[in-house]
């Protein structure tokens, strides 16, 4: 088994789209990816907002089908921390909301309007930022440590363990014919960048480095296959641009 993993990039007349560029004037203020997921056809991105004194954290949520690499939608803003990491359920997007409120938010994939919160039903006192489906429950993970807290369909815990991959800053999570997956970047890295593997409770299947320049972000399952999300700064013309690439791994996994 590899110890790297390859990637590729969705292009758009012979380079890498920037969905960023692609979306227009209204990502304008909204220049990091953060979570995405994909409900089979569409893939959907979220943009945190630059942040300052005057404006908390929040949201766009992009629509995205990667055959026309057309933008479908760009929902309001929304106020829903820096929405970390996401799944798809039933037409609607579970997102995590990260630091400050032990809440699950929910967006309607057809319109991109928030919906009800969901509490998370637990009694351990931590925040999460990391969400996977696992049969009719989901897999969600604590922001500050390895843990990993199992729920019931309404987010009820029932289980709690520890999956440690040994890296900085972990990203998202996902789980895929019965593997966790989950992702570690740290900033704008060339050689941090990693993608490791667990089985169902915790154990570590592989560590793989990303071939990857900038910020590996979202992972998620499109239509079979373990796709990203990358978020990279770069000057370009003498300004510094933010970019937001979206592909597949490659390597076996």
């Amino acid at each position: 088994m590899a110890d790297t993993v390859k990637v590729s990039y969705i292009r758009k007349d012979g380079a890498r789209l920037d969905v960023r560029k692609q979306a227009g004037k209204r990502l304008n203020m909204f220049v990091v990816t953060q979570g995405a997921c994909s409900d089979g056809k569409y893939i959907y991105m979220a943009f945190e907002r630059k942040r300052s004194s005057r404006h908390k954290r929040a949201v766009r949520i992009v629509k995205l089908d990667p055959e026309t690499m057309k933008i479908i939608g760009i929902s309001h803003i929304l106020k829903i921390g820096h929405a970390n990491d996401m799944t798809y359920r039933n037409g609607t997007l579970y997102i995590t909301h990260s630091l400050g409120r032990k809440v699950i938010h929910t967006v309607d994939t057809a319109t991109l309007r928030r919906k009800s919160d969901i509490p998370v039903r637990t009694v351990r006192a931590v925040f999460f930022n990391g969400i996977a489906k696992k049969g009719r429950g989901y897999i969600i993970r604590n922001m500050f440590t390895s843990g990993m807290l199992e729920t019931d369909s309404s987010f009820r815990g029932v289980r709690y363990f520890h999956a440690d991959g040994g890296h900085k800053t972990s990203q998202c999570i996902e789980i895929k014919d019965g593997v966790i997956y989950r992702t570690y970047s740290v900033l704008q890295s060339e050689d941090k960048n990693y993608l490791v593997s667990f089985d169902l409770d915790g154990n570590v299947i592989s560590d793989r480095k990303v071939m990857l320049r900038g910020e590996l972000e979202g992972c998620f399952t499109h239509r079979g296959e373990l796709w990203f999300t990358s978020y990279r700064r770069k000057v370009i013309d003498g300004r510094m641009r933010y970019l937001a690439f979206i592909g597949k791994f490659e390597t076996e996994i």
